[in-house]
């Protein structure tokens, strides 16, 4: 009896072997990869015959894979991304994780300015973007002979959300210059709070030898960055700018804006508008302003509100705003102020006065 019971179980084990080779003969699917095929049997030329987890299968690029088999898939030349096969082109990519970026490294700046035993340091650091630089830390210290009278970091005003040195030929971010005349040099510092146009502003630092100390004052040019030159041979620079209150006034846009010239002197620690005290300056002006308007009006798309806005503010400064009403009335009954840019006609002038009231010229 014992014997015909080991015989039953050996007869069972030989069934249950020659079902397993006929599955084999037969081909299934496992792990969603390719198809299993008896160890004899070669795969199409698009297929690259591997034997994987002990399986024989025919691999290409795009199938599933497993990523238990990734360094079986290796030694067939494919890489297992994310649930697919991919041919190996190159050497496998380091499964080191990236480097944390690296944040811009600043670069440290200094201009130095001096003028007799005035001398001015001011430093900064800048990012390295190339149109939108980060400025930090910027640190002014002036020195009278081998004393440090002042040593102080410079903030931006309220409503300037940035701090930026101006570089614009001529006018450079740190002078020293005796501006009203007293044989005492002060020391300015111009920046911009970046943006569209730039808003510019000066910091002027004049020294009370009293107290041994430097008195600070703001003055705001906006878009008009100031040249800072002797314009009357009197030995003490003017700051010579434009009135910003014009721009896109009347309706124009800023392109199209005419900004009478405007004049400022420094003295006992306040700026004064002196504009009116040169003529010459201002006769140029306004005539540059009805060249543009003449220039313009060719053209019935172009705007020249804004031309004619500032040639009459600079006829008050002449105190020949008569003749520069008759100009514009001519302008007007010409149609030059055309229906596109309102306001127009007699509107027009009217709302002109406004602006020239508004802004001093007219009083």
């Amino acid at each position: 009896m014992f014997q015909v019971r080991e015989r039953l179980i050996g007869l069972r084990l030989a069934l249950l072997a020659f079902a397993a080779a006929a599955v084999v003969a037969a081909g299934f699917t496992s792990d969603g990869a390719s198809a299993l095929l008896t160890p004899g049997k070669t795969c199409s030329p698009a297929f690259v015959r591997a034997i994987i987890g002990g399986e024989v299968k025919c691999l290409h690029a795009g199938e599933f894979c497993a990523a238990r088999y990734e360094r079986q898939y290796e030694g067939y030349g494919f890489v297992c991304l994310s649930g697919r096969l991919t041919a190996r082109t190159a050497p496998p990519r380091s499964t080191k994780p990236p480097p944390p970026p690296r944040h811009p490294r600043l670069l440290s700046h200094r201009q130095v300015a001096q003028n007799g035993e005035v001398r001015a340091v001011q430093t900064w650091l800048q990012s390295r973007e190339k149109y939108t630089p980060t400025v930090s830390r910027m640190r002014l210290t002036i020195h009278r002979g081998a004393a440090s009278i002042l040593s102080s970091r410079i903030v931006s005003p309220p409503n300037c959300g940035a701090i930026i040195p101006v570089r614009l030929a001529p006018l450079r971010s740190l002078a020293i210059t005796d501006l009203d005349g007293d044989n005492e040099p002060e020391v300015v510092v111009t920046l911009s709070c970046g943006g569209a146009h730039g808003r510019g502003y000066s910091f002027v630092f004049s020294y009370t030898a009293t107290s041994k100390t430097y008195r600070r004052t703001l003055h705001w040019w906006q878009e008009f960055y100031p040249h800072i030159k002797d314009l009357d041979g009197d030995g003490s620079p003017e700051f010579r700018s434009a009135d910003s209150r014009f721009s896109n006034a009347l309706g124009t846009n800023f392109a199209e804006s005419g900004n009478p010239i405007q004049v400022w002197t420094y003295h006992a620690g306040a700026f004064l508008d002196v504009t009116t005290s040169f003529p010459a300056s201002v006769r140029s002006d306004r005539d540059y302003w009805w060249k543009q308007y003449l220039k313009e009006r060719a053209d019935d798309s172009n705007d020249v509100r804004g031309y004619l806005a500032a040639y009459m503010a600079d006829e008050y400064l002449l105190t020949e705003q008569d003749e520069g009403w008759v100009n514009v009335a001519d302008a007007v009954a010409r149609g030059d102020i055309t229906s596109l840019y309102p306001p127009t006609g007699e509107r027009y002038l009217v709302k002109l006065r406004e602006l020239l009231a508004r802004t001093g010229y007219l009083y």
